[in-house]
């Protein structure tokens, strides 16, 4: 906890290790892997994905990808509604908003330049990607 207080008296040295520890769980823990779960029955997962094409649209529009938590639910939401008849796509933010709900203020201690430049050059690299690979491995489409 110290170490916290400590470095939040440096803000570009905390704003760094935040940027640098939400790259890091992009790419590693914080998502789910459908794949291994899929191969264990593919042909029931593909036969679920086609008797739910042109059943009843459902959008999940989480459009925050970087929330890890929410897209776990939300892809394991979108494997039992696709069994269940539903065909699910899923709506992400592609990086061209001027703001989200990952934009603390406490990343950002320089207002001017955040209303210049948003969040396009830190938070958006590591928020689409990792939410759309995990909805590509169960077939989603992704708006």
């Amino acid at each position: 906890m110290r170490r916290q207080r400590l470095l939040r008296t440096f803000p570009r040295i905390w704003r760094a290790t935040r940027l640098a520890r939400r790259w890091y769980y992009a790419r590693r823990d914080a998502y789910p892997n459908w794949e291994p779960i899929l191969a264990t029955n593919s042909e029931l997962w593909n036969s679920a994905r086609a008797s739910a094409q042109g059943g009843p649209r459902v959008l999940l529009a989480t459009a925050i990808g970087s929330y890890a938590h929410a897209v776990t639910l939300e892809s394991a939401l979108a494997a039992a509604l696709t069994f269940r008849g539903a065909e699910v796509h899923a709506l992400l933010c592609d990086g061209s908003m001027t703001a989200c709900a990952e934009c603390e203020a406490s990343l950002y201690p320089n207002i001017e330049r955040f209303a210049r430049h948003g969040p396009s050059r830190d938070l958006c690299r590591n928020c689409v990607e990792p939410a759309e690979r995990v909805y590509r491995q169960l077939g989603i489409t992704v708006h």
